[in-house]
Parts: structure tokens; C-alpha cells; sequence
């Protein structure tokens, strides 16, 4: 079990500060890096998607790639500590731990010119081949694919997970937790990457905020439209602290109401009511991956190979754009069109993980006075701003505008995610 989390959350973050320094060396080391950073701030500047030099910019490429690598194992060490993958590949308490070594020493007899960078890729591969896991470990976003340690920097990344205590000859930092909590996973991101927390404004929302605006949001809808038709969307999401919350509760909704029906059916239809995007790619991934994990902990199902194909509705894309492409928005003023879903039109406020927050301008953060607020909107009103939870039964249009909403994030496509679900009262 995580004891001292303060002390994991500290010790990450030296660890972030090392691998940093050797990233950094090994870019000084190898003209191939050099030349692919220095390739990629080129497009980003012409896509003015940053007005950085390039020293400045690869200093936040290096810091992202560090805190990508110490989460990659992060997550790693969450399935393989609860048994949700069969076997171990970094570490575990007990014999685990020596089996994990004793793969890597199988890896080294069949790969003998690989090190421990080769050998954590081929780590996050292996977990990545469990649908729910692989957006954790997608080439596309993720930057530990761009920039890896040196050998000895992995091989030191590794040994911090194997760790054993000299006084208990327990292991150091050991992630077993017969709950299956998640919430510490999502705070991680935070913790760890300043870069990404200025970035794109993150703010974990404190677990009793979260519950004080979902008694006052989702379950008047419940009442009000009927369990069976109530849809609730985060649209920024962050890492999905809201969309756990929302899930348990409509989870146990429909376990009171048919406790004689299949608890992955109910799972089913709670999954199938929770939606939430967010600007940021990764988070979207760390979402996607707790709502599973909260699936499987519903349906008291241990091993993802196990897990049916459930159905999650999260996409990457900016809540506050729709409809036009990329640069066609001036940073301020602008007014987006965007589709919620209402039978009695309403918005929720929340401090939500990633406010889409109009925070990507170039001159920098909003100050808090400038923050969009939530109000009641009816469907032609204008002027309401950004909110990030809405529960529905209708497909109503209503309209969104932001004071700034400045550069928006490469990825967005400037529209509602074609993946999001069709279904009466989502969004479209």
C-alpha cells in the first residue's frame, strides 16, 4: 500500500529533476536528438503554436519526456502491484519483485545490446496491448517516445522501483490497494510536471468540491429526467475526477433499482451516460484509464484481460472551439458555438482539473477575475460562459463565448469529437 504519498510525490519529483539533467546530456550527446528538436520547434513556430526560442522550447520538451517516463512506470507499477496484468516487468513486493527481475534478465539473453531504456520501452509495450492501458502509452502524444534517458538514467529510473527497505525489507514504494483508488494517479500529473500544470491550467478539484457540486447537479437530474435518460458531460475533464464521481454514483443507481441484473450490464449503462474532453491529451488519457479501472472495481473483475469491451466516451479537443480551422479564431472576444444537451437548459459550474480554459493565450493565464462562470442559459442565450458539467435528456443548442480564447492546442480539430456517442442526449 502507498503509505507515505507525500514522500513517493517528493522523491518523484527528484527523480524528475535527474532524469532532466540526463535527457538534457544525452540531447548534447547524440546530433540525430538535436536535430529532431530543432526540426519540431520549426513546425511549432510556423503552426504558431509557440512564440518560445528554441532553447526555451526544449527545455519544456525535456521536462514533459522526464515526467513521461517517471508516469509511465507510475502506471506500470499500479497494474502489476494489484494484479490487473499477469505478470510483473519492473518490480513487486516479495517474490514479484523477483520475477520482474528475472524478465528483465530474459530480455537482456534475447537482446544483449539493449540497455534499460530498450528495456522499459518494451515494458510500456507490453502494457500498452491492453486496450484501456494503450492511450497511456501512445506514440502520438505521449513524449517519452520523443525523448529517452541515457542507459544509466534508465537503469537508475528502474532501480527506484525496486528499492528495498533496509530496516522492514519491505519494498519502498509499493502500490497495492484492494480498493483499486485512482485519485492519486490523476494528482500525479499535477505534482509532477510544472510545465504542464502552467500549460493547461491545471487545478486538481478537492475531492469534497467535487461532491458538494455533483449533489447539486447530477442528482437533482436524476430526479428530475429519470435515471434512464440523464447525461452528464465534463468538457474539461482533465484527468476525470468529476467523471469517476458521476460513474459511482449512477453505478449505484442502477444496482438499487435491478440488483438481479449483471453487474457489467449496469456498468454498461452508467459508462454510456458519462462524457468528458479536454484539451490536453494525456489527461484525457489518465481519465480514460481510472473510469475503466472504476468499471472493473464495479464489477469486481481483477485482471484486464478479463475486462469486456466497455465503452468509454472521452475524447482530446478544445470545449470552447467549434467549427472552423485552426487560426481563423483572433485571441479575444471570440464566441464559439457549441452543442449541449438540455431538456430544461442549464450549465454547471465547476473547478474542473483543466479548464478549457481560455488560459492558452499567448500573454499568458487569465487572472482569476476573468475566469468564466457558469449561469442558467436558455438556448438563444449568448454570453454564457465555459462550464464544465451539464446534465441533460434533450439535444438543445445554446451559445458559449470566453474573453480570450487565445491559441488553441495542435491537436483540436475545432469541433465535437466524431467518437463521442450519438445517443439521445449527448453531445453532437
Amino acid at each position: 500500500m502507498i503509505g507515505d504519498r507525500a514522500g513517493l510525490v517528493a522523491g518523484l519529483k527528484a527523480l524528475v529533476a535527474q532524469l532532466e539533467d540526463d535527457i538534457r546530456a544525452r540531447i548534447g550527446e547524440v546530433p540525430e536528438l538535436r536535430a529532431h528538436l530543432a526540426d519540431e520547434h520549426r513546425k511549432a513556430t510556423a503552426a504558431q503554436r509557440t512564440a518560445m526560442s528554441v532553447e526555451e522550447w526544449r527545455e519544456g520538451e525535456i521536462t514533459q519526456a522526464a515526467v513521461a517516463w517517471v508516469l509511465a512506470c507510475v502506471f506500470v507499477r499500479f497494474l502489476e502491484d494489484n494484479g490487473l496484468i499477469d505478470s510483473p516487468l519492473i518490480s513487486g513486493a516479495g517474490d514479484r519483485r523477483t520475477a520482474a527481475l528475472g524478465h528483465r534478465e530474459e530480455h537482456f539473453r534475447e537482446h544483449p545490446e539493449h540497455s534499460d531504456r530498450e528495456y522499459l520501452e518494451s515494458v510500456f509495450g507490453r502494457a500498452a496491448s491492453h486496450p484501456g492501458v494503450a492511450p497511456l502509452y501512445d506514440r502520438r502524444h505521449n513524449p517519452l517516445w520523443q525523448l529517452g534517458p541515457t542507459a544509466d538514467g534508465a537503469r537508475e529510473l528502474r532501480e527506484f522501483w525496486t528499492r528495498i527497505d533496509p530496516d522492514t525489507g519491505a519494498l519502498v514504494h509499493d502500490f497495492s490497494d484492494p480498493e483499486l483508488g485512482t485519485r492519486f494517479l490523476g494528482d500525479l500529473y499535477q505534482d509532477l510536471s510544472e510545465t504542464a500544470k502552467k500549460r493547461y491550467a491545471l487545478l486538481q478539484t478537492p475531492e469534497f468540491v467535487e461532491e458538494f457540486i455533483l449533489d447539486r447537479t447530477l442528482d437533482p437530474a436524476i430526479e428530475e429526467f429519470g435515471l434512464d435518460q440523464v447525461r452528464m458531460i465534463d468538457p474539461t475533464c482533465g484527468s476525470g475526477h468529476f467523471l469517476i464521481g458521476a460513474f459511482e454514483r449512477l453505478f449505484a443507481r442502477w444496482r438499487d433499482r435491478e440488483p438481479g441484473t449483471a453487474a457489467e450490464v449496469l456498468a454498461h449503462r452508467a459508462l454510456d451516460a458519462v462524457h468528458g474532453v479536454d484539451l490536453n491529451p494525456f489527461a484525457t488519457a489518465i481519465a480514460r484509464f481510472r473510469l475503466l479501472v472504476a468499471a472493473l472495481r464495479a464489477c469486481n473483475i481483477g485482471r484486464l484481460s478479463e475486462a469486456p469491451d466497455f465503452r468509454l466516451n472521452l475524447a482530446t479537443g478544445d470545449s470552447l472551439l467549434h467549427g472552423a480551422e485552426p487560426g481563423q479564431f483572433e485571441a479575444s472576444a471570440t464566441t464559439a458555438r457549441v452543442s449541449a444537451t438540455c431538456s430544461r437548459p442549464r450549465t454547471l459550474t465547476s473547478s474542473s482539473e483543466s479548464s478549457a480554459r481560455a488560459t492558452t493565450q499567448s500573454s499568458g493565464t487569465l487572472p482569476t477575475s476573468r475566469w468564466p462562470t457558469a449561469r442558467c442559459a436558455t438556448p438563444t442565450a449568448t454570453g454564457t460562459r465555459a462550464a464544465t458539467a451539464s446534465t441533460c435528456s434533450r439535444s438543445r443548442s445554446w451559445s458559449a463565448s470566453s474573453t480570450s480564447l487565445g491559441r488553441r492546442h495542435p491537436e483540436s480539430a475545432g469541433c465535437w469529437p466524431a467518437s463521442w456517442a450519438r445517443s439521445p442526449g449527448t453531445a453532437s
